[in-house]
């Protein structure tokens, strides 16, 4: 297989991935869950992805995508832990 085709192809999943964590860290804070670290994390992830057009920088969208997904299961220091069975609402 073409390396180039592989890198690109990782570059479009952790792009993906960080998409899904974004998404689910914006419906998190929507719902009444939110600390400074994911405000910051999603301020990040909304700047990285509005000025990165090709999917050429996969580490930088992982790691943005583990502090999100971090925030999203109650695992990001400082923010809520996570909501099972007894979210409010």
């Amino acid at each position: 297989m073409n390396r180039l085709y592989v890198r690109m192809t990782q570059g479009v999943t952790q792009y993906n991935q960080l998409y899904a964590q974004l998404l689910a860290a914006k419906l998190n804070v929507l719902n009444g869950a939110t600390c400074q670290a994911a405000v910051d994390a999603i301020a990040a992830a909304d700047a990285f992805l509005s000025g990165s057009a090709v999917p050429d920088q996969p580490v930088i969208a992982a790691a943005l995508a583990m502090t999100l997904e971090m925030f999203n299961s109650g695992q990001l220091t400082d923010c809520p832990p996570e909501c099972n069975d007894n979210c409010p609402n």
